[in-house]
C-alpha cells in the first residue's frame, strides 16, 4: 500500500475512502485485476468490467456502498486504486 485516504464524513456519517498500492516490477494487468475481480465478487453481486487505454475498472455496488478497483499503469508503475463510497449510513462501532 502506498496511499490511503478517507473523504469528511457528510452529515448521515457517510463517507468515501481511498487506498492506492504499488506493484513491483514485472507485474502485469492481470496480476493486479484477477485477485482484485475476485475480492470484489464475493460482495458485490453484479460486476462490471471497463478496459480503457491500458487500465481495468471494476465497479460494483452493494446494499450499502459503491466500489470501484481500477488497474493500470501510473508512470511506469503498476498500480491498484481502490476505493469505496458508502450510500447508506455505516453501521456504528461497536
Amino acid at each position: 500500500m502506498t496511499k490511503k485516504g478517507r473523504s469528511p464524513t457528510d452529515d448521515q456519517g457517510r463517507f468515501t475512502a481511498q487506498i492506492l498500492f504499488a506493484f513491483p516490477a514485472g507485474a502485469t494487468l492481470k496480476d493486479c485485476v484477477d485477485p482484485l475481480a475476485a475480492a470484489l465478487a464475493k460482495i458485490v453481486p453484479t460486476v462490471q468490467r471497463e478496459e480503457k487505454d491500458g487500465r481495468v475498472t471494476l465497479t460494483g455496488d452493494t446494499a450499502d456502498q459503491h466500489v470501484m478497483f481500477m488497474c493500470g499503469d501510473a508512470n511506469g508503475t503498476l498500480t491498484a486504486f481502490v476505493s469505496y463510497r458508502w450510500t447508506q449510513p455505516p453501521p456504528a462501532a461497536p
